[in-house]
């Protein structure tokens, strides 16, 4: 939320002139990295979670087979 704010703000102040075009960018830029980063950390763990599941037999760790988040 904080990524899209700033990207927000960023946009906004752009169009007012108050930043540079090379700002906005670069708000973009990290906005854009925020979110590769978020995904990555969302793949690393639905992988840690089957890696458990494997190691554990799924219905061990929810249940019920089939169960998982």
């Amino acid at each position: 939320e904080r990524a899209t704010w700033l990207l927000q703000t960023a946009a906004s102040s752009f169009q007012l002139g108050a930043t540079s075009l090379l700002e906005l960018l670069e708000a973009k830029r990290t906005y854009n990295q925020t979110q590769e980063d978020y995904l990555d950390a969302r793949q690393a763990y639905r992988e840690a979670l089957a890696q458990l599941a494997n190691a554990v037999g799924s219905a061990g760790l929810w249940g019920q087979p089939g169960s998982a988040p």
